[in-house]
């Protein structure tokens, strides 16, 4: 049997995506417990400062999503080298280390994939 992909490239990328997801998860929680020990939200800084954490958090949340779907593509021959590059690119851009090491190892194994074997790949 053919082997299909980048399964250590699939496998970072998506330990980078779900850890990214957390982390923005992990946002959310504090700023809706640190808004509910305040009670209210007093001063307009201190407004401005929790539309900044979500807005990080919901960053982490769609670059997440979005580096699970990259290590996604590398698990098949055709979207391999689509895949890495865009896991690579998502995380530098979200300085996910392990993201960016998946996008090396879907990059290396593309290098290996002959034409033929991109065409011929299972659906």
């Amino acid at each position: 049997m053919e082997k299909e992909g980048s399964t250590a490239g699939f496998v970072l990328s998506l330990i980078g995506g779900i850890l990214s997801i957390l982390v923005g998860i992990g946002i959310i929680i504090k700023n809706i417990m640190g808004v509910y020990a305040i009670g209210f939200i007093k001063e307009q800084m201190d407004k401005s400062l929790i539309i900044i954490y979500f807005a990080v958090a919901l960053y982490f949340l769609i670059l997440g999503i979005w580096i699970i779907a990259a290590g996604y593509w590398m698990r098949k021959n055709i979207s391999l080298k689509k895949g890495a590059v865009a896991s690579l690119i998502l995380g530098l851009i979200s300085l996910n280390i392990l993201a960016i090491i998946g996008g090396i190892f879907g990059l290396v194994e593309s290098k290996k994939i002959t034409p033929m074997q991109q065409t011929t790949s299972r659906i």
